[in-house]
């Protein structure tokens, strides 16, 4: 008869069987988020009237994705992508 496993083992288990989910929901979320920040700040009907191009990418302050546009009055105007 095999002995059960110690409780070290189960313990490692469950915690790399949260790394890895953990890992893959940050990675599907930080795809979809780039693919829809990427499709929305390249539409014309989202920029600021006059704006210049804009540029994108995650911002720590609100934490999340944001695109950005220079204005014609030299201001710069952002959008957060919240879900």
């Amino acid at each position: 008869m095999r002995a059960k496993p110690g409780p070290w083992r189960r313990t490692t288990a469950v915690l790399l069987a949260a790394l890895f989910l953990l890992a893959a929901s940050a990675t599907v979320y930080l795809a979809v988020g780039w693919h829809r920040m990427d499709t929305t700040c390249t539409r014309d009907d989202v920029a600021p009237p006059g704006s210049s191009g804009a540029s994108f990418g995650w911002s720590w302050t609100p934490p999340g994705f944001q695109c950005t546009w220079d204005t014609p009055n030299g201001e710069v105007e952002r959008t957060s992508l919240w879900w």
